[in-house]
């Protein structure tokens, strides 16, 4: 599984000062991504490509929401929608 940021980038995104909380975050960019993918099944990473910038908005989302509150385990609406255009759509 490919993580769509890097724990710099989630650390400037979230304001987190410490690396205390390392671990958590790799985690949850672990997740995020794969939850990110899973909705943006339309769009297809291919290495050496730039990630497009709602991508990454939508796993930084889902990460500080994620951190910020550790029950919530859905995308938030905000994140879903900036895959929406991302999506494969089936009839």
């Amino acid at each position: 599984m490919i993580d769509l940021v890097t724990l710099e980038e989630t650390k400037l995104f979230c304001r987190i000062d410490s690396d205390f909380d390392d671990p958590t975050v790799l985690m949850l960019i672990g997740a995020a991504s794969a939850a990110v993918l899973d909705v943006a099944d339309g769009w297809i990473p291919v290495v050496g490509e730039p990630i497009p910038d709602r991508i990454k908005l939508a796993v930084l989302t889902h990460v500080a929401t994620a951190f910020d509150n550790r029950e919530l385990a859905e995308l938030p609406a905000s994140a879903a929608r900036l895959l929406n255009p991302m999506r494969r759509l089936e009839v």
